[in-house]
């Protein structure tokens, strides 16, 4: 199939055209990218099921990565106000309200979130199959950014994109290298702060976490080690570990 004749080709032109002011030929060579990008991974993903092996997650996909790195200029946080998130999209819907510039707000980060969401998803095309770009973007977005960074987190998830990707970058960026996990746990510097954000409503609804474990407007903490401490400990104390999604993943009961 020829990339323009993809059902979802026309979405994608249309978004770039109007919010980003791209040329067609230029949003056809991003597009073209992707979608051998996406045939790449599909490509992985059935050789895992035949085989039962792991290519998929532990083999890069060149296209993608040749989109974060060809349009990284694309993935700059335009006020400086960087930051990074763990806890379901709510988390980076309260990072914008609070003025703060997550990869979704970037012109390419925000462009491929809206994609998914509102185009490739209603055709099928499952996650595991944009997930690797989404890693190369978020990777690439850190790297792009300034020294001060701020993580919002409802979860302590360290399969997430925020633990296995991002704070790495973080860390080799500011040049803490050769870290291991629990190292990256106590990272501390001037400039990393982070938020600890609780609640399942809208966004104007959720709350922060400060170190006495109370629910508050706004509070940072220098280490992550010190913010999964305070939300381990409030939702074991006031959440339903068979209900409430972050108590289950962190194991409260």
């Amino acid at each position: 199939m020829e990339p323009t004749q993809h059902p979802v080709w026309n979405a994608f032109k249309n978004r770039l055209a109007g919010k980003a002011g791209w040329t067609e030929d230029k949003i056809l060579d991003l597009w073209t990218d992707f979608v051998n990008g996406m045939e790449l991974q599909k490509q992985f993903i059935a050789k895992d099921k035949t085989n039962n092996t792991h290519i998929a997650k532990k083999t890069s996909n060149k296209h993608y990565e040749g989109i974060a790195t060809k349009l990284k200029e694309k993935l700059v946080a335009a006020d400086g106000k960087m930051a990074l998130w763990c806890g379901g999209y709510g988390v980076s819907e309260y990072a914008r309200y609070k003025g703060y510039t997550t990869l979704e707000s970037t012109v390419l980060g925000g462009a491929f979130d809206q994609l998914y969401e509102q185009n490739l998803k209603p055709n099928n095309i499952s996650w595991d199959v944009i997930a690797p770009l989404w890693n190369a973007l978020s990777e690439m977005y850190v790297k792009m950014g300034k020294s001060a960074v701020t993580v919002f987190i409802r979860v302590h998830d360290p399969m997430s994109v925020l633990l296995r990707k991002e704070i790495p970058a973080v860390a080799g960026k500011n040049n803490f290298i050769n870290r291991t996990f629990a190292d990256l746990e106590d990272l501390s510097y001037d400039g990393l702060s982070w938020r600890v954000v609780f609640g399942d409503g809208a966004k104007e609804q959720l709350k922060e976490l400060n170190e006495k474990g109370e629910l508050v407007d706004s509070y940072g903490f220098i280490s992550l080690m010190q913010a999964r401490k305070v939300l381990k400990a409030y939702l074991a104390k006031n959440c339903d570990g068979r209900t409430n999604f972050a108590a289950k993943a962190m194991k409260t009961d």
